[in-house]
């Protein structure tokens, strides 16, 4: 798993540590990228900045074997 969230979103604003530890302990959790200046609906507000960051994520290999399979 590998998540893209907005720095803004209004609903992890002062809970980012949480979020981010909540998300390390997810089975097969791949890593967390924040996107700056972008809110709740990070793929509209900074579309481009998604759009790279997914493609980078899609286009890295996955490791030969996840934990937890």
């Amino acid at each position: 798993m590998f998540a893209i969230y907005g720095r803004e979103d209004a609903l992890y604003r002062q809970r980012q540590d949480i979020l981010a530890q909540a998300l390390q302990a997810a089975p097969n959790f791949q890593g967390l990228q924040w996107i700056e200046d972008a809110g709740h609906w990070v793929q509209f507000e900074q579309a481009p900045v998604f759009d790279a960051t997914l493609l980078a994520v899609l286009n890295n290999p996955l490791p030969d074997s996840l934990p937890n399979q």
